[in-house]
């Protein structure tokens, strides 16, 4: 399975029909009647939590890797197995409990989005999701009641289709108990626009869950790489900065509403823990391998300050960490050489590169370093 989590964070369209194959052979082997059934729930549950780490560190691989289990279990060998729906509710609960668990609401969007993401493909059912949900007595529990707001935020259509009474409780009560400040304004935006959402059948909520963003953001037009029109508008105000830090962001602006920001604020409906804390718009660029976006950026910030050859190495976001995390974690490795050449140092990456499995880009910097 080690060898598949590998396999897995190199996942793309090309590689997909080769891993597909090798997860039925290692599911269909460990489905047979000579396995014992300890190991066998122990498989299962190890599968679980390679599919969440894989999750974490390919977001935006998260639809393809979906894909590989929903297939894989659909194939008539998978399905004729007697213990099928026991196996896949280990899987079921394995992701829910890493919900309930995760007082990380950064990270736990990303687990909440995979389960959504199965459940759309019919892997799961609501049922089966909110009868675990209902055994955490979560209602008479205010910690439990903030830590299910992200998971009500991403499921609220299914759960008014499936009870709507639990619906109208959720709605009622969720919001009050939480008190996150780095999603305050993202669960404040959610819950006073939710008439909006719910109108024609939940269509505009729809739309965000489908693009996994606000319709016509900045986050938006960098993860479609478009340069050409929101951010070139941005841009084109003339008190408007591309600012190195949140805190530069809050000085540039001054208290006005009327000078955009430059900073990425928190969003519900992002699967991307790392891009959750506040980061700068060329981090969230190199993290999404945006690459026109990320040049016309970085042009832009060069003719905006005198320090032209480091001012890369000042940028951060809300938790400190810089730009180059945010470009190896991303995976475009002429990002990361457009980092070098504008004044970054990789010598000391290394431990990026291992941290989000980027093999290729660990392998550059060894040699483009001479590095033993």
């Amino acid at each position: 399975i080690e060898l598949l989590q590998e396999q897995l964070m190199e996942l793309n369209d090309d590689s997909l029909d080769l891993i597909k194959e090798n997860f039925f052979q290692m599911i269909y082997k460990n489905i047979k009647d000579d396995i014992d059934d300890n190991y066998r729930n122990m498989f299962f549950k190890s599968l679980a939590f390679h599919l969440i780490i894989a999750s974490k560190m390919r977001p935006t691989k998260m639809k393809l890797l979906v894909d590989i289990i929903v297939s894989t279990f659909s194939r008539e060998e998978i399905v004729n197995s007697k213990k099928i729906v026991f196996y896949k509710t280990i899987i079921l609960t394995t992701i829910f409990n890493s919900i309930k668990n995760n007082l990380n609401l950064s990270s736990q969007c990303t687990i909440v989005c995979l389960l959504h993401h199965f459940v759309v493909n019919d892997f799961f059912n609501m049922s089966q999701i909110l009868t675990l949900y209902k055994n955490e007595k979560v209602t008479q529990n205010k910690g439990k009641t903030a830590i299910f707001t992200i998971f009500f935020c991403w499921f609220a259509p299914l759960i008014e289709r499936e009870d709507k009474k639990l619906f109208c409780e959720m709605n009622e009560n969720i919001f009050h108990f939480h008190d996150d400040i780095n999603f305050g304004y993202s669960f404040k935006l959610f819950f006073d626009n939710i008439h909006k959402l719910k109108a024609n059948d939940w269509d505009l909520f729809n739309h965000y869950i489908k693009i996994e963003q606000n319709f016509g953001t900045v986050n938006e037009a960098i993860k479609n790489n478009d340069n050409d029109n929101y951010i070139r508008e941005l841009s084109a105000n003339p008190n408007f900065k591309f600012s190195l830090t949140p805190e530069e962001d809050i000085k540039n602006r001054n208290g006005s509403d009327m000078i955009p920001s430059s900073i990425i604020e928190p969003s519900l409906f992002e699967p991307s823990w790392i891009v959750q804390n506040r980061p700068t718009f060329i981090q969230f660029a190199a993290y999404f391998g945006s690459l026109k976006c990320f040049k016309y950026i970085l042009l832009s910030m060069k003719m905006q300050t005198s320090n032209t050859t480091s001012f890369l190495e000042d940028i951060e976001d809300e938790k400190k960490r810089n730009l180059i995390m945010f470009a190896i974690a991303g995976g475009n490795i002429e990002i990361v050489r457009l980092c070098e050449q504008n004044g970054i140092d990789l010598g000391n990456s290394l431990s990026i590169a291992t941290e989000y499995y980027q093999h290729d880009i660990f392998l550059w910097i060894i040699e483009s370093y001479k590095l033993d």
